[in-house]
C-alpha cells in the first residue's frame, strides 16, 4: 500500500480530519464510517424535532457530517443500494451538495465520499438571511430531472419535492438528536444559485438548508444596561441582525428620558408585530428590563432589542 493510502486509512480509522485525495484533477474527500447503531431513540428525537435559526460559524467535525450526509440519504442496504430515504421509482433524482468555505462537494452515497465540484463558497447564494451564509455547513438539495425519463413532466416538480422532503426531514431528525441546529431555506434565487454552482441543463435546485451548532449566547441575551442617572440628550443608533438582515434602530433621548424608539432601517417581511411593539415597549419601560420578545418573532425582537442596547449604551 502507498503511504498516502496508509495516512488516509489511518485518519479515517481514528476519526480525524479528513485527508483529501486526487483523482486526476478531481479532489475526493473520503468520509469516515457513519455512526448507524445507538443514538438518540426515534421518539425522542421526533419530540425534539424543531426548526433553529440560532446557526452559529463553529466547524462541524468530519465523524459527524459524515452521519449527517449518510442520515439524509445514504445507502443503509448494501446489497441494493437502496437509501435512508424513499425515492419514487427509485430513480435517485435528488443530489445532496455540500457546501463549505472551502468549496462545493456532491455527496456520493455509493462510495460515501465527497467529490469536491467547484473551489468557490457559494454560501452566499444558497439564502437571503444571515445565518445561512455563517453557517459551516449548507447543504443543496438538487433534482436532475434526466434521471426521471418516464416521469409525466406535469409531475416532475412534485417527485422532486416529495423526495427532497424526505431528506430534509431526516436532516432535521438527526440534527435533533445531535444537538444541532438546522432550517429548511427556501427563500433562494435558485437561478443564482445554480449559476454559481455551475449547474447542468436538467439540474434544478429544490431547496437549502443550514446546518451547524447553535449559537452559544443565542438563548441568553446580553443584559440591559444599567439604568443611567439621566442618559445624554440625543439620538444614538444601534444595529443588530434580525431575521432577514440587519435591523437599525435610533433611540432618541431627551431631558434624560428616553423619548422615542424608532426602526430606521430594515428588511424583514413578515410577522412586523416586533418591529410595532418592541419600541414602543421600551419606551413605557424606560429602558429594556421587562421587553420580551414578541411570540413568532423571537428573532426580530432579538434584533431590535441589541440594537437598542448599543444605541442606550452611548448615551450613557
Amino acid at each position: 500500500m502507498k503511504s498516502s493510502h496508509r495516512v488516509r486509512a489511518l485518519a479515517i480509522c481514528l476519526g480525524l480530519a479528513i485527508v483529501p485525495a486526487w483523482a486526476g484533477s478531481e479532489v475526493v474527500l473520503p468520509l469516515p464510517a457513519p455512526q448507524q447503531t445507538g443514538g438518540l431513540p426515534l421518539m425522542e428525537a421526533l419530540a425534539r424535532r424543531q426548526t433553529r435559526r440560532d446557526i452559529g460559524p463553529d466547524a462541524v467535525s468530519d465523524s459527524l457530517l459524515s452521519s449527517l450526509l449518510w442520515a439524509a440519504n445514504g445507502v443503509n442496504r448494501p446489497a441494493t443500494g437502496h437509501r435512508t430515504t424513499p425515492s419514487a421509482r427509485n430513480w435517485k433524482g435528488i443530489d445532496v451538495y455540500v457546501a463549505r468555505a472551502d468549496g462545493l462537494y456532491l455527496y456520493q452515497p455509493d462510495q460515501h465520499q465527497l467529490r469536491q465540484t467547484l473551489a468557490a463558497d457559494v454560501r452566499s447564494a444558497a439564502g437571503q438571511q444571515p445565518f445561512v451564509q455563517q453557517a459551516p455547513v449548507v447543504l443543496i438539495y438538487v433534482a436532475d430531472h434526466r434521471r426521471m425519463p418516464d416521469a409525466d413532466p406535469a409531475n416532475v416538480a412534485f417527485y422532486a419535492a416529495t423526495d427532497t422532503g424526505f431528506i430534509s426531514q431526516n436532516v432535521y431528525l438527526f440534527c435533533a438528536a445531535h444537538e444541532l441546529a438546522t432550517v429548511a431555506v427556501g427563500w433562494v434565487d435558485k437561478p443564482a444559485l445554480a449559476q454559481a454552482m455551475q449547474l447542468e441543463a436538467g439540474q434544478h435546485v429544490v431547496l437549502t438548508q443550514p446546518v451547524g451548532h447553535p449559537l452559544r449566547a443565542a438563548a441568553e441575551p446580553p443584559p440591559a444596561p444599567a439604568r443611567a442617572a439621566a442618559w445624554r440628550d440625543g439620538t444614538y443608533r444601534g444595529r443588530a441582525p434580525g431575521y432577514v438582515a440587519d435591523i437599525a434602530v435610533d433611540v432618541t433621548i431627551a431631558d434624560g428620558q428616553i423619548a422615542d424608539v424608532a426602526i430606521a432601517e430594515h428588511r424583514e417581511s413578515r410577522p412586523l408585530a416586533a418591529l410595532e411593539s418592541m419600541p414602543r415597549a421600551i419606551v413605557a419601560a424606560q429602558g429594556l428590563d421587562g421587553v420580551d420578545a414578541v411570540t413568532g418573532a423571537t428573532i426580530t425582537s432579538r434584533g431590535v432589542r441589541e440594537a437598542a442596547r448599543q444605541a442606550l449604551q452611548q448615551a450613557e
